[in-house]
């Protein structure tokens, strides 16, 4: 198993200001593992608005 540094397999995305439906405020983990549009996909699909 090769161990790999971080800067070069994590990317994060933070939106910088999302629209929450009521019921779900807050922070929290979205998507993981996909191309940013599948992600972004994912995150509408959970009725977060940007």
């Amino acid at each position: 198993m090769e161990t790999l540094p971080c800067e070069k397999v994590l990317k994060v995305c933070r939106i910088s200001k999302p629209s929450f439906k009521p019921d779900m405020s807050g922070n929290y983990w979205v998507s993981e593992d996909k191309p940013l549009e599948a992600v972004l996909d994912e995150i509408k699909g959970r009725g977060i608005s940007f």
